[in-house]
């Protein structure tokens, strides 16, 4: 086999552009295919390594409309008309034109692969395995069938989940709302289904979603959280100082966790945070005791001090963070304020030493993303990589946490996000601050977080006022 000359992971990681070395400057495209060892790779016609990097996207998209043809070439379906069209053929046009908007700037990246993963990945193979091979084929009960289909496959798999269920409800309702969007956004449209089933209510039925399904991702409880941050700053984090690259992923690690648990922020907006989105503001407040010590020292080194500005004597510095963050899915900013100044500022002196000390030639710029790698520079570490990290630390010390009073489920990456949430909650802060900093309105930031222990406060529950109670007197105004 012929040997690489340049290696570079694309698109988070998913693929590579590739050069060997016996043609340097001629780059291809390679993607593992998943499941095997073997790989798709198409020759790109960019002469640098930079265009080459560009033009992955198209032979992303090219490779992957390409792959939805393999099984049609094993089980060819016969010709049919515009109404009753091939499933294999209908599947491939629909992730066609998502892949145009894609483009066209006009849904996300992220929403094309989660419909693939649901109509190609699973309903396409549910339609091959009961038979369905044409538009025509689909009938009244046919998502009814899938419903068990999912249950038995997953089961199959993976084991048989808590409560004998093989999905969550969470989850069903998540892919039956793709079904349906591809049904009535693409199919019917089409005319490649009868619109007295597209429209039946019996048509797609959503499973009933309990609260316990919505708590995915718990919330940390302080002693929980205690134990965790202990152990990644005094244990995890040193253990693989022998080996540099190690290290400096766990120290990045630990302050992120930090961001992001003080921020609320999802972890792929916090990955590509940039330090110009990053200011600092200082709140200063008034402190009595500063004040008199502040007096005291001026006295005894016999400065004189204006009386009119006693105030100022008093002043506490108190500086927070201003984050901007972009949603992952529709790009709008907002703004998270928080008490992780010197977070930032230590992770910023770590970056500047770590890069010095091992030989990299890497600045700290305004536009260098906050979490980038000095060894791989405009570039983080994927985002899977991140959720390896959580495990990795969570795994460890599973049996020392305690876990979210009404979850079973174990913490996640998300974790983080939602023990902001539900501490701002717990603090009696106002709603409505919360979700604009979480990014959420304030009806799915009461769906999806707010599962509040009423113990941690108790006492305003339990309060009442003691002595005689005073009755109010009412008069008109006139």
């Amino acid at each position: 086999m012929p040997r690489l000359h340049t290696k570079l992971k694309v698109l988070n990681g998913r693929a590579s552009v590739i050069s060997y070395e016996r043609e340097p400057e001629v780059f291809y495209y390679r993607e593992l295919i998943s499941g095997t060892t073997s790989y798709r790779t198409k020759k790109l016609k960019a002469k640098t390594l930079d265009a080459a990097q560009l033009e992955a996207v198209d032979a992303y998209s090219v490779l992957r409309l390409s792959a939805l043809e393999e099984p049609a070439r094993e089980q060819q379906p016969p010709r049919t008309t515009s109404s009753a069209k091939g499933i294999q053929k209908v599947i491939q046009e629909y992730l066609k034109v998502l892949q145009s908007q894609v483009q066209a700037k006009q849904i996300s990246q992220g929403t094309l692969d989660v419909a693939e993963s649901v109509i190609y990945k699973l309903v396409y193979q549910f339609f091959k395995q009961t038979g369905i091979v044409k538009t025509s084929d689909i009938q009244i009960d046919t998502f009814h069938k899938y419903v068990v289909w999912r249950q038995q496959t997953a089961q199959g798999r993976h084991g048989i989940l808590k409560n004998g269920e093989g999905v969550t409800p969470l989850t069903l309702s998540k892919e039956l709302q793709q079904i349906k969007k591809w049904v009535t956004h693409y199919l019917l449209p089409h005319k490649l289904i009868k619109a007295e089933i597209a429209t039946d209510k019996r048509f797609i039925v959503y499973p009933k979603v309990r609260a316990e399904d919505l708590l995915a991702n718990p919330a940390i409880n302080p002693e929980d959280w205690n134990t965790l941050i202990n152990y990644v700053r005094k244990e995890w984090r040193g253990k693989e100082a022998r080996y540099v690259k190690g290290y400096w992923s766990r120290t990045m690690f630990w302050n992120w966790m930090l961001i992001a648990k003080n921020t609320g922020a999802r972890p792929e907006e916090l990955m590509k945070l940039r330090w110009k989105d990053v200011e600092y503001e200082d709140v200063g407040r008034f402190s009595k005791t500063a004040q008199q010590d502040r007096i005291q020292e001026l006295m005894s080194l016999d400065i004189p001090f204006d009386e009119d500005e006693l105030d100022e004597l008093g002043q506490v510095s108190k500086e927070i963070a201003h984050v901007v963050l972009r949603s992952a899915k529709t790009g709008q900013p907002r703004i998270s304020s928080c008490n992780s100044v010197y977070v930032f500022d230590r992770w910023k002196d770590f970056q500047q030493k770590w890069s010095k000390e091992n030989g990299y030639n890497y600045e700290i710029k305004q536009d260098s993303m906050v979490w980038e790698c000095p060894y791989n520079q405009g570039k983080t570490l994927t985002y899977s990589r991140y959720k390896q990290l959580w495990i990795e630390i969570r795994d460890v010390i599973s049996k020392k946490l305690k876990g979210h009073v009404f979850s079973d489920e174990p913490y996640t990456i998300y974790s983080m996000r939602s023990t902001f949430i539900e501490d701002n909650l717990l603090a009696g802060k106002d709603i409505f601050l919360i979700a604009k900093a979480a990014g959420h309105d304030v009806k799915t930031l009461m769906k999806h977080y707010e599962r509040i222990d009423p113990r941690h406060r108790s006492r305003e529950m339990t309060e009442f006022e003691m002595g005689k109670k005073v009755r109010p007197s009412r008069r008109s105004a006139l």
